[in-house]
């Protein structure tokens, strides 16, 4: 099997995404895009990409390498193995780790001082299905 994509709707005003991987056999994520962009109020932002188990084990939480400031557009990318980066052009890198992850694990943002008014894009998660 290769890598598959799925596509996630804009969540709603001031709130982060998260997607439920397959419930049947484990998976890695392979790659992960979307945007974030902060109201003109509050101080800065930190979106953390987390993982955690169907049971509510956190077992990634990993923060960007900078903070967003207010009335800012970040584009997070992320792709298994690479490392943290902020090119100041508007890109910032966040970790996925390397590891199969078990059956229905939950791949979220969590981001750290979110205010009302901020918004994430549509997002897309690229992963792959363990073959047994």
């Amino acid at each position: 099997m290769g890598p598959k994509v799925h596509s996630l709707g804009q969540p709603a005003v001031g709130n982060d995404w998260s997607w439920v991987g397959p419930s049947d056999r484990p998976f890695k994520v392979d790659a992960i895009r979307a945007v974030f962009t902060t109201s003109a109020t509050v101080a800065n932002r930190v979106p953390h990409l987390q993982i955690v188990s169907r049971n509510g084990e956190i077992l990634v939480d990993n923060p960007v390498a900078v903070n967003t400031a207010a009335g800012l557009s970040v584009r997070l990318v992320g792709a298994a193995g690479e490392p943290w980066f902020n090119n100041f052009d508007g890109n910032q890198q966040v970790v996925i780790p390397t590891m199969w992850l078990p059956p229905a694990s939950i791949v979220r943002t969590l981001t750290t001082a979110l205010a009302a008014g901020d918004q994430w894009s549509a997002v897309v998660v690229t992963y792959t299905i363990h073959r047994d």
